[in-house]
């Protein structure tokens, strides 16, 4: 994984946070910029910041929370739900071509 979060220049903390949009998109929920923040051990006002970098780059998106004008949601773009498939996708296929470990 550390060769997609390099090549891709995300930090350890914006990979955290799309791990979490992935699961949260597969039960179809947003999550909470708070609750990103919360999950990727980053301060809220970082965690802002990352989201607004990943939405830059059309990663992900953010909208007001209906219910609640002081949250902001954020969920997985479709080109980072494309994106995402793809390294898993290429992780499983390089798993199944390594040789097994022996104990």
């Amino acid at each position: 994984m550390d060769r997609y979060i390099r090549e891709i220049s995300l930090s350890p903390a914006s990979w955290i946070i799309l791990l979490e949009l992935y699961s949260a998109d597969a039960a179809s929920k947003r999550l909470s910029v708070s609750s990103l923040g919360y999950a990727s051990g980053v301060s809220i006002a970082t965690a802002v910041r990352l989201t607004q970098s990943l939405e830059a780059r059309a990663i992900v998106e953010r909208q007001r929370d209906p219910h609640d004008a002081r949250r902001t949601n954020v969920a997985l773009s479709a080109r980072g739900r494309a994106s995402l498939r793809c390294i898993f996708d290429d992780c499983v296929a390089n798993r199944a071509a390594a040789p097994a470990l022996k104990n």
